[in-house]
């Protein structure tokens, strides 16, 4: 049986989004690596990112067939899924927290864009939904670490939730 979205656990979870900032701080970052990142492509190899997501104290598995890198982790009544992929030099992050047949998250982009947009209805962004780009290894690990930042603070925030 497929899992169905909950507008109820996307909002919880959005209100969890908002306590950490989570919108602003993911624009701001997007826009930082942008103009810093200029337009140079840096191709990295499974072996290279295996080796950043590694540092991270996570633990990804790859599917190549869908050819993203997931962590998944289940505590109390949730479970908490990241993905991320790495293609023409943007890292994109995908979030879903999941109870036995409920789902609630999405791409970094619209979570961060739902978030803003809860607190500030008139948001508008340009680009609408950034990604994080990266021109070098050390960007790509900057990108890789901040995602990871964002989902532990998220993972922090829920599990506190949790227990309340």
């Amino acid at each position: 049986m497929s899992k169905v979205h909950d507008p109820e656990l996307q909002r919880e979870l959005i209100e969890i989004l908002n306590r950490i900032d989570f919108g602003h701080r993911y624009y701001e970052r997007c826009a930082s690596l942008r103009e810093r990142s200029g337009y140079r492509e840096h191709r990295a190899d499974r072996a290279e990112i295996e080796a950043l997501l590694a540092k991270t104290g996570l633990a990804f598995r790859h599917s190549a067939r869908e050819k993203f890198f997931q962590h998944t982790e289940a505590w109390a009544n949730y479970e908490t899924n990241l993905r991320v992929s790495f293609r023409n030099s943007v890292a994109e992050f995908i979030l879903y927290v999941s109870t036995d047949d409920l789902v609630a998250g999405g791409p970094y982009p619209r979570l961060a864009l739902q978030a803003i947009q809860a607190r500030e209805p008139d948001f508008n962004p340009t680009p609408l939904a950034p990604k994080l780009p990266f021109s070098n290894a050390a960007k790509l690990w900057e990108c890789v670490g901040f995602g990871v930042t964002l989902f532990n603070e998220v993972r922090t925030e829920f599990t506190k939730q949790s227990r309340e």
